[in-house]
């Protein structure tokens, strides 16, 4: 089975890369996984990171926690930690 291609750029040690690092360590909310990552607004963190991740299909939500997926895993493991 071929995985559709991701529809964000994803390069080592942006800004996108470093939240899909801090979500793979625990589920958290928005606002923590904001904070732990980058000191932007909240509408921007979702605009940047959040929002590409959830299209990606890397990252999904339930009952108010994010949650990294097997195919953010996936892609978390070929940028590197």
């Amino acid at each position: 089975m071929n995985a559709e291609p991701s529809r964000s750029f994803y390069t080592r040690g942006s800004m996108i890369h470093r939240g899909l690092e801090r979500i793979a360590r625990c589920p958290m909310t928005e606002q923590e996984w904001r904070t732990q990552t980058e000191n932007i607004s909240i509408q921007r963190y979702f605009q940047y990171v959040i929002d590409p991740l959830k299209k990606d299909g890397f990252v999904q939500n339930r009952d108010g926690f994010w949650f990294i997926t097997k195919a953010g895993e996936d892609r978390l493991s070929e940028l590197g930690a």
